[in-house]
């Protein structure tokens, strides 16, 4: 499965994080979401990258792993949707617009497009709030969200549906 996803990150409390060759940098606690795209087979599928964010890594590759491997930044939602093209900027600027996101760490998941960054601090909503902003956003864009929860993210894969199990 190929598509985009946003992780629904909540930071406890205030961190400094060295991010690979970003420099290091404070995250203050609150409300947090990181847009990616997965647009391959096997690790880099839909499936993959998820259940790689759902700690499934061997090692820091990526700049989110720096922030989840904290130990303080939790995941505790997932907004996805299958697509055939790549569009986590677009998901990202309309999550930015219509949540008032700000990028707390400049270049963070995006040092391969134009954007200011794919990790965003939303300092509007509710946490109760933030999963139906980031479907909405997604909905704008025409795509299809579907969602994991707090609860339910444990997901399990099953190759023969080609979809993500809950």
């Amino acid at each position: 499965m190929k598509g985009v996803y946003t992780l629904l990150i909540e930071i406890r409390r205030q961190i400094d994080v060295e991010v690979g060759k970003l420099g290091r940098f404070a995250f203050e606690p609150g409300e947090y979401v990181y847009t990616g795209s997965a647009m391959g087979t096997g690790a880099a599928s839909l499936e993959g990258r998820i259940w790689r964010h759902l700690g499934g890594r061997a090692k820091r590759f990526w700049h989110i792993d720096h922030l989840l491997d904290s130990g303080e930044a939790e995941v505790i939602g997932v907004v996805y949707a299958e697509t055939g093209h790549r569009a986590e900027c677009a998901v990202n600027e309309a999550i930015r617009e219509s949540m008032g996101g700000w990028a707390p760490a400049p270049k963070f998941g995006s040092s391969d497009c134009g954007c200011i960054g794919h990790l965003l601090k939303l300092d509007g909503p509710r946490p109760e709030d933030v999963e139906e902003g980031v479907r909405r956003a997604y909905s704008l864009l025409g795509l299809r969200p579907l969602c994991l929860k707090r609860a339910r993210l444990r997901p399990t894969f099953s190759r023969k549906h080609r979809r993500i199990s809950l």
